[in-house]
């Protein structure tokens, strides 16, 4: 019957007039409007089958609205409806299967009837299979497409002005219920996602339909879709710029390892997938560029090259015409994330001058109570941005470590729990507490938050490592403000004796300082990284020519007084006592005035040394074990009784990691026994 009913249609549809469609069309919309309570133009269905318009679908049905005179005779007929088609409809839940039993059971010559297809319309809305009741029109379309599947676009362009406007209907009831699938399954709605589904559902892969591309530009203007176009000239370059099809290629399905025959559509970070049996939709929504590459394959193909071509986890085997062509595309496109990446760039960094002063001073206060080891040991530093940054592209373009740098980072993170336990647990429960609370001050996404905060901190921090660096060292660094140059500032650094100019603290807070002076290259732009990189291999470079320096000193100096000399062995053999006269006698020619305090009572200073008005406090510790935080206490205890602006642990021996943290967190300088037999040679044995 169905049949039948296709060749009855198609037979009538020859003999109808054009002109008539357009008036026809009118009055069945206009009658359906008024009777249905306003029936929309939209479908909301769901069909994958390539469908398009025969020209002659609409059938003029002027004679068979008779019955419409009459209110009671519709009311009757309504009701024989309702009774005719509840068993025929009985337990079918889905558009098509509703529609095609419609058909199956309603003669030829009524299926386009109105009344009838006023109440299929209010039966499928009762039953919210469609989310609105559908008109005339609608239905009318619906059942002639389902009847004809694999009509082609092509055949549409019989009567521009009837065929747009039926197939405006058709393209804005597949756009519609494709954001609809989109917003259900809580996905991202893309322009180029959109179109690409249009395409496919078409069967369009060149941009030779005008009348279609117009149509679709119209709708997409219409419904308010995201797209910077305003002209219909700009929106085709769009396209030709941004859509590729190649036919007749190889896809690699890595979950069924299965290669397919396909026909592949391309459009920026979206790939459709045309194959004998399906139709799917492959996203690459991961912020930043996309990766693209191909490799030669051995086998060929009619001794044709093959090449397996990767694009973001995704493989084909082309020929070699088409990998050019894809590469070709793949740079045009990349080149175009980057232009949208450097646009949100610039948008994050114009909005810093605009931000209000009282966020500066949260970020100046939240710096007294980070971690500072976070912004002074490189290697926290770069897993710090590694771990705030791995899921965002714009993210790391505004880091200061590189992708070697944090791919180096990562078997740390790995291997060593208790280094990935202090990081992750500084940004679970400090640094995403800070973002979410500036997140008020700030006029930009908020997915782009972390990105801004994370600068703005490197921008104080600064400043306020400078002015930490100049209050905890700066006073032994005679007229350093005088100097210009960076190797000037680290050979007097490498030589000041009062500063452990290896520890990473130091270090680090002398490289925001020496920043601050504009003291490193132009090209470094304050990247802390950098700059720290160059700092440490500056200080182990003049270091060790400084220890060469001593060493020829002593092979060549000429001595007339024999002086005694002491080694690391001659303070093994030292009691407590003598070990504290001693480190008075290194500091004394260290140029301080220096005062053994006394024995008992020492409050856990045991020397006290004074230059240029600063007092450092001084305990000795003459072990053969390692010392413990327990000094460290005693010494920060200390200071203040006697009125010390520094304090420092000495021993011939070594400290335990306890007392090396709490050092750091409390400004406590430690001489190991390294550093002590290292002070001893450049102090006493050279000075004979």
């Amino acid at each position: 019957m169905f049949k039948n009913f296709l060749k009855d249609l198609r037979k009538k549809d020859k003999n109808i007039e054009n002109k008539n469609n357009d008036s026809c069309e009118e009055r069945i919309t206009g009658q359906v409007e008024r009777k249905a309570d306003g029936d929309s133009d939209v479908i909301s269905i769901n069909r994958e089958n390539n469908i398009s318009i025969d020209s002659n679908i609409i059938i003029n049905k002027a004679k068979s609205n008779t019955e419409t005179k009459n209110n009671s005779k519709i009311a009757n007929r309504f009701n024989n409806l309702k009774d005719f088609y509840t068993p025929v409809f009985s337990g079918k839940r889905n558009i098509n299967d509703i529609i095609k039993s419609y058909v199956a059971e309603t003669d030829n010559d009524e299926v386009f009837n109105e009344l009838r297809l006023r109440y299929l319309s209010l039966y499928l809305f009762k039953l919210k299979i469609t989310n609105e009741r559908l008109s005339i029109k609608q239905l009318e379309e619906y059942i002639y497409k389902m009847s004809n599947p694999n009509a082609e676009v092509k055949k549409v362009i019989l009567n521009e002005n009837i065929v747009d406007d039926r197939l405006y209907i058709e393209l804005k009831s597949f756009l519609q219920n494709q954001i609809k699938s989109l917003q259900n399954t809580r996905m991202v709605i893309e322009m180029d996602r959109l179109i690409l589904s249009v395409f496919l559902h078409y069967n369009i892969y060149k941009m030779e339909q005008d009348f279609f591309i117009r149509i679709l530009f119209k709708l997409i203007k219409e419904m308010n879709l995201t797209i910077n176009i305003t002209e219909l000239t700009e929106f085709k370059a769009y396209l030709e710029q941004r859509f590729l099809y190649i036919n007749n290629i190889q896809f690699w399905e890595s979950e069924e390892e299965k290669l397919y025959h396909c026909n592949a559509y391309f459009m920026g970070r979206y790939i459709a997938i045309n194959t004998a049996d399906a139709n799917h939709i492959i996203s690459n929504l991961k912020e930043g560029t996309l990766n693209v590459f191909a490799t030669e394959m051995d086998i060929k193909n009619n001794h044709e090259k093959l090449y397996s071509l990767y694009i973001n986890g995704t493989s084909f085997i082309v020929n070699i015409n088409d990998k050019d062509r894809l590469l070709k595309y793949y740079e045009y496109i990349n080149e175009q994330i980057m232009n949208e990446v450097n646009e949100t760039i610039k948008m994050i960094k114009d909005s810093i001058p605009k931000i209000h002063s009282e966020l500066f001073d949260m970020i100046e206060n939240y710096l007294d109570i980070i971690v500072p080891s976070i912004l002074l040991d490189r290697e926290e530093y770069i897993a710090f941005e590694h771990l705030i940054s791995y899921n965002s592209f714009i993210a790391m373009q505004l880091l200061d470590s590189s992708v070697e740098e944090r791919d180096n980072i990562i078997d740390k993170l790995r291997e060593d729990r208790e280094f990935f336990d202090k990081i992750n647990s500084f940004i679970d429960t400090s640094y995403e507490k800070f973002v979410k609370v500036s997140g008020k001050y700030l006029n930009i996404p908020e997915e782009n938050y972390s990105c801004i905060i994370w600068l703005l901190i490197r921008k104080a921090a600064i400043n306020y490592f400078s002015q930490l660096w100049d209050k905890e060292y700066g006073i032994y660094l005679e007229n350093s403000n005088q100097i210009m140059n960076l190797d000037e500032y680290i050979d007097m650094y490498c030589r000041c004796n009062d500063i452990p100019t290896k520890n990473i603290a130091p270090v680090g807070m002398l490289t925001y300082y020496l920043i601050s002076k504009n003291l490193f290259p132009s090209d470094y732009r304050n990247n802390f990284l950098k700059c720290n990189a160059l700092v440490i291999n500056k200080v182990f470079e003049k270091s060790e020519k400084i220890e060469l320096e001593l060493f020829e000193k002593k092979l060549t100096k000429q001595q007339s007084i024999q002086a005694t000399q002491y080694t690391i062995n001659d303070i093994d053999l030292m009691d407590g006592h003598e070990f504290e006269r001693f480190i008075s006698l290194l500091f004394s020619k260290m140029g301080y005035e220096t005062e053994v305090t006394k024995g008992s009572g020492d409050q856990g200073i045991d020397v006290i040394a004074e230059k240029n008005g600063v007092k450092v406090g001084i305990q000795t510790k003459c072990y053969s074990g390692r010392v413990t935080n327990k000094s460290v206490q005693e010494v920060v205890a200390g200071l203040s009784y006697y009125n010390c602006e520094k304090g420092i642990v000495i021993t011939n021996s070594y400290f335990t990691n306890s007392a090396l943290d709490l050092a750091e967190s409390n400004g406590v300088v430690l001489w190991d026994r390294d550093m002590l037999r290292r002070k001893i040679d450049e102090v006493i044995n050279t000075k004979l």
